[in-house]
């Protein structure tokens, strides 16, 4: 599997549309060991912003102008970075990824070709994941962080280097590889497709992503239990917040023997309260106050009596 990593940039940004001035890439196997790298320049057929970089005014070019302007427009070089983005056998990284694809969408439309299905992952939403930042950060503070020459910064192939450099180092951090990093952050993977940027994983809470499971879960004939058939339970947030797997083995207890399960307190029957101190617990005593035997509040040893299971929840 090998790994491709590209950055672009713009000679303006005017009207909130990217006019791409150039189109760097770095593509190494699965040791990062590099096996191309390119700038591929593009004239933009549009003014250069140019202003003070130090003050986020303009921006700085790699080249001089003239370098730009004696390069084939976007749709000239369209066709290789459309093969470029569809090979087979590899992953697609960008940072601060959003951006890039608005780019490659904007100019589909400003020169009418047609738009094409781009799967990569973030590299920024990565991080910020892996850190627990709460900013997002971009390439230099990067590069002071992982100790990363910056001999070239805002070079797109010499940027997608860098996003590389700094993919290696994260796995390196969590002793992973770059499969099973992408793994544990799933919202980092992004798609451009039919002209809009869709987050394939929307992140949701763990009382949703428990819900899910347990609408998955249905009654096992061979264990149920018509005494539970109106039962519908309920649980403080707390084993879904710290062990979701013993979170996921009672509601699938509770579901294959006929009972339901919601994370609505005042539909439940049955509150189970694992900590007294959860938010949820608390919450739960405050309704009973004002709805007295809405439902019942039972801890786990009396959940495990009420199943009528051996096993410890």
């Amino acid at each position: 599997m090998n790994y491709l990593f590209f950055d672009i940039e713009c000679a303006n940004c005017f009207m909130g549309k990217g006019k791409i001035c150039s189109f760097g890439y770095v593509l190494c196997d699965e040791h990062f060991n590099v096996l191309e790298q390119k700038d591929i320049l593009v004239n933009p057929r549009s003014k250069f912003h140019l202003g003070k970089p130090e003050e986020n005014q303009g921006i700085e070019l790699a080249y001089p102008q003239k370098a730009f302007l004696k390069e084939p427009s976007f749709d000239k070089i369209y066709p290789k970075i459309k093969e470029l983005l569809e090979r087979k056998d590899q992953i697609v990284f960008g940072h601060a990824l959003t951006n890039d694809l608005n780019f490659l969408q904007a100019e589909f439309e400003r020169y009418k070709l047609p738009t094409f299905y781009i799967k990569a992952y973030d590299t920024q939403i990565i991080y910020r994941q892996l850190k627990n930042a709460k900013n997002d950060v971009g390439l230099e503070r990067l590069c002071d962080e992982y100790e990363i020459e910056k001999e070239a910064l805002h070079r797109s192939d010499y940027d997608a280097l860098i996003t590389m450099q700094v993919l290696k180092h994260m796995c390196k951090e969590k002793g992973c590889s770059v499969e099973e990093l992408i793994k544990d952050i799933p919202n980092s993977y992004l798609e451009l497709k039919d002209g809009v940027i869709i987050k394939k994983f929307n992140p949701t809470s763990p009382a949703k992503t428990l819900l899910h499971y347990a609408k998955k879960i249905h009654m096992d004939k061979t264990i149920k239990d018509e005494m539970l058939y109106d039962v519908v339970f309920a649980m403080d947030e707390t084993l879904e917040e710290s062990d979701m797997k013993r979170a996921k083995k009672i509601v699938n207890i509770i579901r294959r023997k006929g009972a339901d399960y919601t994370i609505r307190i005042k539909k439940c029957n049955m509150f189970i309260e694992v900590n007294s101190d959860s938010k949820k617990a608390q919450k739960a005593r405050d309704i009973l106050k004002e709805n007295e035997g809405l439902f019942k509040i039972i801890n786990l040893e009396e959940l495990q009596s009420m199943l009528n299971v051996e096993e410890e929840l």
